[in-house]
């Protein structure tokens, strides 16, 4: 227990000097946390010393960044920026993954690594770019929209970039049916977050929200996005 206050005290302290430093000197406060983990990482001084909790906490420390920018996206503005999301976010990835493969390939990668590298290159982070949309207070703006919109179809179609990686090199192992397999785990689990919250969370919130108690809303904003993470990790998907 000791280590893990240690560790949160650091992580609390350095995120703090990173934030002032980052108003202060106005550099982006992204680049500045990820200098920090690298002096603080293993690879540096090797002040964390529970590495595999740190990985935890990082990871809900992006869904909740995630779950936040969620609140600032309504399924009326997703539905208008279906075309941006399927058109120009299929373009996106597919020029960009094309022309860097390429490129790799041209320069003397054989074609396996060069279409790996060249995935890469086609994605972007959504937590990255959604800490920067917050910073600027960008997620209502056209532009905001458009971006969320790409980014969610670069977080479906990555799925399909991972299994294919994890797929291991023998030739009994069928392709068709894996995909399928994961598509039909995130499709349902996107049907039952929609079922959840229409029939359940939405009047949830509202009954948390009319006893105008912080307390209650923050509380049951914990509950939520751990209950999420925990359902999509026992479904085998990424919290």
């Amino acid at each position: 227990m000791g280590a893990v206050l240690v560790d949160i005290v650091v992580y609390i302290a350095v995120g703090l000097a990173v934030s002032l430093l980052a108003r202060q000197y106005e550099f982006n406060q992204i680049l500045g946390y990820i200098i920090a983990g690298i002096f603080l990482g293993p690879s540096g001084f090797d002040v964390i010393s529970l590495e595999s909790w740190s990985h935890s906490a990082g990871e809900y420390g992006v869904a909740f960044l995630l779950f936040t920018m969620g609140l600032s996206v309504t399924w009326d503005k997703l539905w208008e920026l279906r075309f941006y999301a399927l058109v120009v976010g299929t373009l996106q990835v597919t020029l960009c993954f094309s022309i860097f493969a390429w490129m790799l390939h041209a320069i003397g990668a054989n074609m396996s690594m060069a279409c790996l590298l060249g995935s890469l290159f086609a994605f972007s982070s959504t937590a990255v770019i959604g800490q920067l949309l917050a910073e600027r207070n960008e997620f209502s703006s056209e532009h905001g929209r458009v971006t969320i919109a790409i980014l969610l179809f670069q977080d479906f179609a990555v799925l399909f970039v991972l299994i294919l990686v994890n797929i291991p090199g023998s030739e009994s192992v069928d392709l068709l049916p894996t995909l399928f397999k994961a598509l039909s785990k995130a499709v349902m689990m996107l049907l039952g977050c929609a079922f959840l919250w229409r029939f359940v969370l939405r009047p949830l919130y509202r009954w948390v929200g009319a006893t105008r108690s912080s307390d209650l809303l923050i509380s049951m904003m914990l509950l939520i996005i751990l209950l999420l993470s925990l359902l999509t990790g026992m479904a085998g998907l990424s919290p």
